[in-house]
């Protein structure tokens, strides 16, 4: 089997799985962010706001910027905005990744490419106004070149316990495997104290041409009784899942 091939097999495997300990927690909700439904092309986000569901309904996550405005970003190369530049295939906002889709729209900073995002750390900021015992999300197109550096990102969860735990990017590249250029990066927590909050801190060397998009937040609320039972097959799942890789 090739590893292409494997690396399907694990995300289908995961979602699987995931949707199974979904259905055994009942009274546990899950929800989708995806920004299709209820958003145009170029809207700005004026923060703090409430984002919309895949249904484009409220769905109790705020998402807030230390800039104060974040844009719904059209994917594709027609839209002459940028949300990011997928330099392998030379055009602006286009993904390059057989696992993941951006779908028609995404989240991007209105900083992007222009400024320097270490002056706006964190860049942005998720709050959830039930804590989520599952949270996972995408970065698009964590890469670099070597005339204006690398570019990474730290992810932190503030837990219900006001612990935090953090999760680093892989550090973008323009050398083969190492580049994201136009594809996904995606990353997990979860928590039986629950989630209250994730923030975005841009940790890379570059200080300009930095494309941000950010897309497909996956999260599930439980309710009592349920949330040990979701959070300890979650976390046997993530195990198996990274012994396999």
């Amino acid at each position: 089997m090739t590893k292409g091939r494997e690396v399907m097999k694990i995300k289908m495997i995961k979602m699987v799985a995931v949707s199974a300990l979904f259905s055994l927690s009942v009274s546990s909700q899950a929800t989708l962010i995806n920004f299709e439904s209820g958003y145009v092309d170029n809207q700005d986000l004026n923060t703090p706001i409430e984002l919309l569901d895949s249904l484009g309904n409220a769905s109790g996550v705020t998402l807030a910027s230390t800039a104060g405005t974040m844009t719904i970003e059209e994917a594709g190369n027609g839209d002459p905005a940028l949300g990011f530049v997928n330099d392998q295939l030379g055009s602006a906002d286009t993904d390059e990744d057989a696992n993941y889709d951006l779908d028609y729209y995404f989240l991007r900073t209105t900083a992007a490419l222009s400024a320097n995002l270490h002056d706006f750390n964190p860049v942005f900021t998720l709050d959830f106004s039930d804590p989520a015992v599952y949270v996972s999300a995408q970065i698009w197109d964590i890469d670099g070149n070597f005339s204006q550096g690398t570019e990474a990102w730290k992810v932190t969860a503030l837990l219900g316990d006001m612990s935090t735990t953090q999760i680093l990017s892989p550090v973008g590249s323009n050398i083969g495997s190492r580049s994201l250029d136009g594809k996904a990066w995606e990353f997990m927590f979860g928590s039986y104290a629950g989630i209250k909050s994730i923030t975005f801190e841009f940790i890379g060397s570059k200080t300009q041409g930095i494309g941000v998009a950010f897309d497909n937040l996956a999260f599930a609320v439980s309710g009592p009784g349920s949330s040990m039972i979701l959070f300890m097959g979650l976390a046997i799942l993530l195990v198996s899942l990274r012994r396999k890789i």
